[in-house]
């Protein structure tokens, strides 16, 4: 499973991934992720969580790259990932480095507990710097 979830107030969209994650459902959650993105401002910031995942079926690695291709363009300022597991990192760095541009910011957690903790402190942080 696939859910995406617009926090527009937080200029951050989250993609939670759930299970053994297949193309098809991959490919509708790229589609509810372009027309969600349109709400937000450039500098937004990208979580993915894959803590829930399970494996992927075939394909799905060819949708994720058009969706990091796609956030890209779209102008993120920040890719946030939870990855469990660390043997994963190696692989996302160098996704990372190839369809990202350099200004993007690439953070990786190990749970959503740290990925939430961090947000909310950024967003702390941006309210009293606006003050």
């Amino acid at each position: 499973m696939v859910k995406i979830i617009l926090k527009k107030n937080k200029n951050t969209i989250i993609c939670v991934m759930e299970n053994s994650v297949s193309e098809s459902q991959v490919l509708n959650g790229f589609k509810k992720l372009k027309v969600e993105m349109e709400k937000l401002k450039p500098g937004f910031k990208f979580l993915v969580d894959y803590s829930l995942v399970t494996g992927f079926k075939p394909g799905v690695e060819a949708v994720v790259i058009n969706a990091m291709k796609l956030t890209n363009g779209m102008g993120v300022g920040e890719i946030i990932r939870i990855l469990p597991d660390p043997d994963m990192e190696p692989g996302f760095k160098i996704l990372t480095s190839q369809y990202y541009s350099k200004s993007v910011k690439s953070l990786i957690f190990r749970s959503l507990k740290e990925a939430t903790d961090y947000l909310n402190n950024k967003a702390s942080s941006e309210k009293n710097a606006k003050k």
